[in-house]
């Protein structure tokens, strides 16, 4: 029986047993997964202890001298922790102006909701996730997580008034989400939105280093069991540190695997004709982003792989074609928990992470060719996908220094409400205009009503729209299995 869903996973933690995504994509048939199952024992899932993941050299004080606001006598520091690469380039596109990767959050709780249990929905996430308690500061030339004990007050802004929810919530998050992250200060914001006949909206200002999308079922489950009993002990999730510690103890042999796979590579030219100009590399300005979008009815048989991978493989097909170039790589966001004890799936913090793709096209090469060399190469990579994406390209390539940088990075989103999340309450996010930093091309798909949805963005600094059409309508060919 062929195995690859990753609720495999799940229902082997609920026998007590500990398997990885990775080990179900490496062993995709039952009768061997035992075969794993002593090794995956031995994963640590527990939290590190509190400041031991804090480096020898650094002087806590010093650290503490850069956050005022969290030595409030009812907020005293519980752990510090240096911010992940992927939480530093996020934090760059938040403490821009206007600020980019920072997003309002909401849930929509039944209208008979009073004020007070909406209270205690705030209270339940902010005393249960302490990367939300996080804040952010910059010393000694990096930037680190200081997290505030969770005795403090929650920072919750109620607002009641005759308007229009939409109008009312979208004002407010608005205002919030103009402001800039600012170092040394709390960013955690919950709002209170209360309209008469309308349900009770709890939102809350978030930036990307905080949370990554996996995220949303820990919150929307947290505030079901609240409703449900307001007395109950406020559910432990596990800390972002104890993630952190587990990508450290495989950093050695992901390191390795990477290095194999980039042995001889070299950066993928930029696909806009403005940044090939640049002599040197791209400097990072807040841009508006230019999209486009298209749905294609993707009739998907390659036998033992994904939509995904097909995806994936496609776009590696059309930036061969843009950019004339053979041997490709680029960056694919993973979830960042393929091989993370079982205990750990569930995390609340920003584990995405992206890694590398590497194909190397024959001339002639088919869609279906490229698939099957994707998926060996997805099937082999998958335990080491808690690397970060600067570790990679400085410890692993030979790629001059300010060329360590992915010119495209693709996404699939394929994150669906299950069975266990709580129907009773709408979840949503809602962002400003899309804004972004990077000068790389982005590759989003994500299946929408039996069909895959894609879009292309970029920078309007950086990119023409008819630059972006051009790979969007080679990538739909691809996979609706035209020629080139």
């Amino acid at each position: 029986m062929i195995v690859v869903r990753t609720d495999t996973v799940a229902a082997a933690r609920e026998q007590e047993l500990s398997l990885t995504v990775a080990n179900v994509f490496a062993q995709p048939r039952l009768s061997r997964l035992a075969t794993t199952l002593e090794q995956a024992l031995a994963l640590d899932d527990s939290s590190p202890e509190p400041f031991s993941l804090l480096p020898a050299h650094v002087e806590l004080q010093d650290l503490l001298r850069c956050a005022k606001d969290v030595l409030e006598p009812a907020n005293q520091v519980q752990d510090v922790y240096p911010a992940t690469s992927m939480q530093v380039s996020y934090l760059h596109g938040a403490l821009i102006t206007p600020p980019a990767g920072c997003h309002a959050f909401y849930l929509d709780l039944p209208s008979s909701t009073n004020i007070d249990v909406a209270r205690a929905c705030c209270n339940a996430i902010w005393v249960s996730i302490d990367i939300l308690r996080a804040v952010f500061v910059e010393h000694s030339g990096r930037y680190w997580n200081i997290i505030g004990h969770s005795r403090g007050p929650s920072p919750i802004n109620v607002s009641e008034n005759e308007a229009d929810l939409e109008i009312s919530s979208e004002k407010i998050f608005r205002q919030a989400l103009d402001q800039p992250l600012q170092l040394g200060t709390p960013y955690t914001k919950f709002f209170i939105v209360v309209s008469p006949g309308y349900p009770v909206r709890l939102g809350m200002r978030l930036c990307h280093a905080q949370y990554d999308g996996v995220s949303f079922q820990t919150l929307v489950n947290m505030v079901g069991r609240t409703l449900d009993n307001l007395q109950q002990e406020y559910d432990k999730q596990p800390s972002f540190t104890a993630y952190i510690r587990h990508a450290q103890q495989n950093e050695a042999a992901s390191l390795l695997h990477w290095s194999k796979l980039l042995q001889g590579s070299a950066p993928l030219p930029f696909l806009s004709a403005r940044l090939r100009s640049i002599p040197g590399p791209p400097q990072s300005m807040a841009a508006e982003v230019l999209e486009c979008k298209v749905r294609v009815h993707h009739s998907h048989n390659a036998r033992d792989s994904t939509i995904a991978t097909s995806f994936a493989a496609a776009c590696a097909l059309a930036l061969s074609y843009a950019t004339d170039v053979e041997d490709v790589v680029f960056g694919l966001v993973v979830t960042g928990r393929a091989s993370v004890p079982a205990n750990l799936l569930s995390v609340y913090g920003p584990c995405l992470g992206i890694i590398p793709i590497r194909l190397r096209l024959r001339p002639g090469e088919t869609l279906d060719e490229a698939i099957v060399e994707l998926h060996r190469q997805r099937t082999e990579s998958r335990a080491f996908e808690t690397s970060t994406f600067a570790n990679i390209l400085q410890a692993c390539t030979d790629w001059p220094t300010n060329q360590r940088q992915y010119s495209c990075i693709i996404q699939f989103q394929d994150i669906e409400e299950e069975p266990s999340w709580d129907k009773r309450i709408r979840h949503s996010v809602y962002r400003r205009s899309l804004t972004t930093s990077q000068p790389a091309l982005v590759v989003f798909a994500r299946p929408v009503q039996g069909e895959l949805e894609i879009s292309v963005l970029g920078g309007r600094n950086y990119y023409e729209r008819h630059e972006l059409k051009s790979v969007l309508d080679t990538i739909a060919r691809l996979l609706c299995g035209l020629d080139r």
